[in-house]
């Protein structure tokens, strides 16, 4: 599976997360590669692209409860390949996006100290945090139609923001296929709570089987059936959400704030409102996030669910 060339991100992931279900002896072979050699082989490819992995020297059952917080795609149209193979020894795996809007990392685990965002600390100290992660374009639709295709913008004729018009409308090329339409087929129930912003022409009935509830989505697929779902999170946009941004428990001082505003920036009061504001919606963010993984664990999923935390840009 692990050929000489960089391997892209979303392929030593699903390695790790499928090896996580797959029912092997430390010494069988899967793919024609011992379980040891594949794992040493995903924790070099992590390490040579400058992530950090937390806890490479560990047994199979810690090395498997692996989850991540990053800022990119983890997943491509390729994933399901690596999943059909030995299908008859995979429990098919929950796969959950947290998926956040506009928000920098301002997160403990990250170094900040400002606020504390013990929910996605936790994500991070559990699982992989990545510490060098970047998406492929700063703006909202070419990267989330990239994110959701796994493929560039620049391949898909995405890439320049808001384009995909009636008049002019992109479809993407032969053969790619979005995420959710792949899970579909190997039999997932899909969902989106929120927004998509995919910059092509697309079918939102075809990708998704339910698409509301802000904290518990996977509720509405039928018993038994393993779930990929994606819920929107506001991240720097909750400043938009006036109703939960007004009633914000935490808010930053922008003199406090200012301690940690880049050189660049003017310290101007606007800027500096502004900078502070970023922290609280962050906090507020680490607040709905505590929720979902909340209803994560009351119905019992949390051991077969792999839960990716990351920010469009």
């Amino acid at each position: 599976m692990l050929r000489h060339r960089k391997p892209p991100l979303w392929e030593a992931f699903l390695l790790q997360i499928f090896l996580g279900k797959l029912k092997l002896k430390e010494n069988a072979l899967w793919g024609g590669i011992s379980f040891v050699k594949l794992r040493h082989r995903l924790s070099g490819i992590l390490t040579r692209w400058g992530y950090k992995v937390k806890g490479v020297k560990m047994n199979r059952r810690e090395f498997n409860k692996c989850a991540v917080i990053s800022g990119l795609s983890l997943l491509s149209h390729n994933a399901l390949a690596l999943g059909a193979k030995n299908s008859a020894e995979l429990e098919k795996p929950n796969i959950l996006w947290l998926y956040i809007e506009d928000m920098n990392p301002f997160l403990s685990c990250y170094g900040t100290r400002l606020i504390e965002t013990p929910y996605m600390d936790k994500l991070a100290s559990t699982g992989v945090l990545f510490e060098r992660a970047f998406v492929t374009t700063p703006v909202c639709s070419p990267c989330r139609s990239t994110i959701i295709t796994g493929a560039m913008a620049t391949t898909t004729g995405a890439h320049n923001h808001n384009s995909s018009y009636r008049e002019a409308p992109i479809h993407l090329p032969e053969g790619i296929k979005t995420i959710p339409i792949l899970f579909k087929e190997k039999g997932y129930f899909t969902f989106n709570a929120g927004k998509t912003h995919y910059n092509f022409v697309h079918n939102l009935g075809e990708m998704y089987s339910k698409t509301d509830d802000k904290y518990a989505p996977w509720r509405a697929r039928p018993e038994g059936q393993p779930f990929f779902g994606q819920i929107q999170l506001a991240g720097g946009k909750y400043v938009f959400q006036k109703k939960a941004f007004n009633n914000r428990k935490v808010r930053i001082d922008p003199q406090e704030a200012a301690k940690t505003l880049p050189p660049y920036y003017p310290k101007d009061d606007i800027i500096l409102k502004h900078w502070a504001m970023h922290y609280d919606c962050v906090k507020l963010t680490d607040e709905h996030i505590g929720k979902i993984m909340a209803e994560l664990e009351k119905d019992g999923l949390m051991d077969n669910t792999f839960v990716f935390c990351f920010s469009d840009h």
